[in-house]
């Protein structure tokens, strides 16, 4: 709780053992705070010293994960999310840089049901065929099929290395969550054949969609509420 003594003392800890990866991690830990409310020139510095521990040791997964944090902290999600999982990749069994990639992973599943709820709502005169429906259903289908591809594509840029084992290990750890994401994919692709089906079958789609929406609307408030 005395946060200036810390940095002072990591301080003199760098003037003892300059080339100290240790040192270096230490100084950046006292750079930043629980909170991450550190200021832009203390994330800076943070950072500076982060990239040292790096060039000592490249797969120095402490580091990687507090340059993670920072990333985090300058609203930085997919950067932040590559970070964390070089962290998991240097060391598998570190549950902190896991869950720091989950809580990223899960901020891109929220913006994609955002996108597509939005569409959603735009196309809810589906159940009420005009003359004029079709040019919109085709729009909003091209979009959801856009916004599912952009997820994925997002995804595998954050996570260039064992996207597959993310995604198992994130079921495990977290069913709701996982569960989530896959009615947010359903309901993508729900929208997205709605362009490529008749005016008949389209109302049914769309409730697809929107139940699937509903479904993982419920399944990240239980997530949350459990966390």
């Amino acid at each position: 709780r005395r946060p200036r003594d810390a940095q002072d003392a990591a301080r003199r800890a760098l003037e003892l053992a300059s080339n100290s990866a240790h040192a270096h991690l230490t100084m950046a830990a006292a750079l930043l705070p629980e909170n991450l409310r550190a200021t832009p020139e203390d994330l800076d510095e943070a950072e500076r010293h982060l990239q040292r521990v790096l060039e000592i040791e490249p797969n120095h997964a402490a580091a990687h994960n507090e340059l993670g944090r920072i990333h985090l902290a300058r609203k930085q999600m997919f950067s932040a999310t590559s970070a964390f999982a070089r962290a998991v990749h240097a060391d598998p069994s570190g549950d902190v840089a896991l869950e720091n990639m989950s809580q990223v992973f899960t901020r891109i599943v929220w913006a994609s049901h955002l996108a597509l709820w939005v569409l959603w709502w735009v196309t809810r005169s589906v159940h009420k065929p005009t003359t004029n429906l079709r040019p919109l259903v085709v729009a909003v289908a091209i979009a959801a099929a856009v916004v599912v591809l952009a997820t994925a594509l997002l995804l595998r840029r954050a996570i260039p290395r064992g996207l597959p084992n993310f995604l198992r290990d994130f079921r495990r750890r977290e069913p709701f969550a996982a569960l989530w994401g896959g009615c947010v994919g359903l309901s993508g692709l729900a929208l997205a054949v709605m362009g490529l089906v008749g005016d008949e079958e389209a109302p049914t789609l769309h409730w697809v969609a929107g139940g699937a929406l509903f479904i993982g609307g419920l399944l990240s408030w239980v997530r949350a509420s459990k966390a």
